[in-house]
């Protein structure tokens, strides 16, 4: 081979190798521009996945405090009822009209109670919305306590009235053995004692007073009659005794002269 040959060889061994080269660069840069491609798009997605699923977890607790929230908010509406209904009610309650005055103290002090705040779900992060949420269930469930111990107290003063009424209305019924007019109300006034019915008793007690005083009413105005009766009689009868003594004083009296008997004297 001569020099020249063998000089266009190596050129053409270098430009073959050159262009090589540059063919082998050219694949590894799109390899290159592809993988920062993808690796942008994936950290793209992956910020928008972090995104939505941060956005679903703040959902989630927004939607937990809230019916937490709802929760509190209807106990404290029913123990709000009961503290102003029926428990309003059973406090006014003289403690002479229970058999146990305990009662009423006991429902006192039950309805003094202050209840938890309301609790807001206006927090920006997710961990504060769970904390109000298990706020929320805690207060929820101590107003419930309350309530459910309002409504005892509330029920045992019911109960303690009841419990006098019955008493009351016994003592009525044992006391008035024979002392009303018409037995009839003292057997209804039995019946409602049996049966524990404040209405019925009231009205069967309101019937034995009203017997037992038309019993003292008619009693006391026989009383009054015979009386009456016995003074007239006795007046009657002293009348007609001081008449005879009258009349045996204003016997005509006969009067006596004494006749003298003898002769002459001379």
């Amino acid at each position: 081979m001569t020099e020249k040959e063998k000089a266009i060889e190596d050129e053409t061994i270098e430009v073959s190798a050159e262009s090589t080269e540059k063919k082998t660069k050219k694949p590894h840069r799109r390899r290159a521009i592809v993988i920062t491609v993808v690796v942008l798009a994936l950290l793209t997605a992956g910020g928008i996945a972090w995104k939505a699923h941060a956005d679903r977890l703040m959902a989630e607790a927004r939607a937990d405090c809230a019916a937490e929230s709802e929760r509190l908010r209807v106990a404290t509406t029913a123990y709000n009822a009961l503290l102003n209904g029926k428990a309003a009610s059973m406090a006014k309650t003289d403690v002479k009209s229970v058999k146990d005055a305990k009662t009423v103290d006991t429902l006192k002090r039950a309805a003094a109670v202050r209840l938890p705040a309301m609790v807001k779900c206006d927090a920006s992060k997710a961990a504060d919305l769970d904390a109000a949420a298990a706020k929320a269930n805690k207060a929820a469930r101590t107003v419930k306590s309350d309530t459910k111990a309002l409504e005892t107290a509330a029920k045992a003063v019911e109960s303690s009235k009841l419990d006098k009424t019955v008493a009351d209305a016994d003592a009525l019924y044992k006391a008035t053995d024979g002392k009303v007019q018409d037995d009839k109300t003292r057997d209804a006034l039995k019946q409602a004692i049996a049966k524990r019915d404040a209405a019925a008793i009231a009205k069967a007690v309101k019937s034995v007073n009203d017997s037992k005083a038309a019993k003292e009413k008619a009693d006391a105005e026989a009383k009054a009659k015979a009386e009456q009766e016995a003074q007239a009689q006795a007046a009657a009868e002293a009348a007609a005794a001081q008449s005879q003594t009258q009349q045996s004083y204003s016997a005509p009296r006969q009067s006596y002269t004494p006749s003298y008997s003898g002769g002459s004297t001379s």
